[in-house]
């Protein structure tokens, strides 16, 4: 993600990413995957979440860590190797006037999914990528497999981004080092560590 961030085409900032903001949560409500893995291997998964929004958010994207387990760290969702990156969806109803209510809708006319969370807003039934290849790692003393996942969004709405350039493929990213979430969210497979005599 500190890459998209940093292209010239795309963000075009010369910081690095500090994803300091702590305004999105992520919770897996659904699971397809093996019951256990060895930690350091690769694993195929399918999550359905639900994902916490405390305020509005415009151009929303997710970075996952699919990189190597060996390279593996915990900002690895941020500086590392490969991500699979999504839109909160491929169609956003377009916002108006009447759209009081809290969702998911396209209010500036660009590429990218925004949010109306007046007071809060969860999204229920998001579903990541289809068959997501992740490393077998735990994190934060738990058993359960770490789905490294950064979440990006910017202040206000601007329909010229997202991408600016309609021949480049798409990406969202953070408008400042700080509008992004990284967070790890607990999948129900058990990491297993393999011991040799």
């Amino acid at each position: 993600m500190n890459q998209i961030y940093q292209a010239p085409e795309y963000g075009d900032n010369k910081n690095n990413l500090g994803c300091t903001a702590n305004e999105v949560q992520a919770v897996a409500t659904d699971v397809e995957g093996p019951q256990f893995c060895e930690i350091g291997s690769t694993v195929t998964v399918n999550v359905t979440a639900s994902i916490s929004f405390n305020a509005d958010r415009y151009d929303v994207g997710l970075y996952t860590y699919t990189g190597s387990p060996d390279a593996y760290t915990d900002d690895s969702a941020v500086t590392g190797d490969k991500c699979a990156f999504q839109l909160l969806s491929d169609q956003c109803p377009l916002a108006n006037e009447n759209n009081t209510e809290n969702g998911v809708y396209n209010t500036d006319g660009d590429e990218c999914c925004d949010v109306v969370a007046q007071s809060g807003y969860t999204l229920d039934g998001f579903r990541f990528q289809d068959n997501l290849e992740v490393p077998c790692v735990s994190a934060r003393d738990d058993t359960r497999l770490a789905l490294q996942t950064c979440f990006t969004w910017r202040q206000g709405a601007d329909g010229s981004d997202c991408p600016a350039n309609a021949s480049l493929p798409l990406y969202s990213w953070p408008g400042t080092s700080a509008k992004c979430e990284c967070t790890f969210i607990f999948l129900n497979i058990t990491v297993e560590v393999s011991f040799s005599c």
